[in-house]
C-alpha cells in the first residue's frame, strides 16, 4: 500500500529540470519541424515537438497529464521510426534512443508527481533498466 508523502525541494527541482528539458527540446523540434515542412520534408517533427512542449508545460506545473502526453509522443515516435526505417536495429537507434532516455527521466518523476514514496518505484525502474540493457 502506498501512502502520500510530502515531496521536498530536490524532488520538485528534479521535476522542473525534466520539464525544462522537455520544453527546450520541444521548442527546437517544433521550430525545426515547421522549417522542415516548409522545405517539403517530414511532418513528424513539428507535431512531436509541440507534444513534447505541451508535456513539459504540464510537468512544470506537476501535472500527471504531462506524463501521459509524453507517452503518446513516444508511441508516435516509435510508430514513425518503424514506418520510416522498418525493423532494422541500427537505423532505429538515433530515432528512438533519445526519446527513450527522456521517457526514463519522466518515469522517474512519476512518484514525485503522484506524491508517493520513490522507493516504491525503484524496483520497477531497475527492472526497466535491466530489460533495456539486455536488448
Amino acid at each position: 500500500m502506498s501512502r502520500r508523502v510530502k515531496t521536498g525541494p530536490v524532488a520538485r527541482g528534479y521535476v522542473r529540470l525534466v520539464a525544462v528539458l522537455c520544453l527546450i527540446i520541444g521548442l527546437v523540434l517544433t521550430v525545426g519541424g515547421v522549417w522542415l515542412i516548409m522545405l517539403g520534408g517530414s511532418w513528424y517533427y513539428a507535431p512531436a515537438g509541440a507534444g513534447l512542449f505541451l508535456s513539459g508545460a504540464l510537468l512544470w506545473f506537476r501535472q500527471m497529464a504531462g506524463v501521459w502526453i509524453y507517452f503518446l509522443v513516444f508511441a508516435a515516435t516509435v510508430g514513425w521510426a518503424l514506418w520510416e526505417r522498418g525493423l532494422s536495429l541500427w537505423p532505429q537507434v538515433p530515432r528512438i534512443l533519445g526519446p527513450a532516455i527522456l521517457l526514463l527521466l519522466i518515469l522517474i518523476a512519476v512518484p514525485i508527481l503522484r506524491h508517493r514514496s520513490p522507493r516504491l518505484y525503484l524496483g520497477g525502474i531497475a527492472a526497466l533498466l535491466l530489460l533495456a540493457a539486455g536488448c
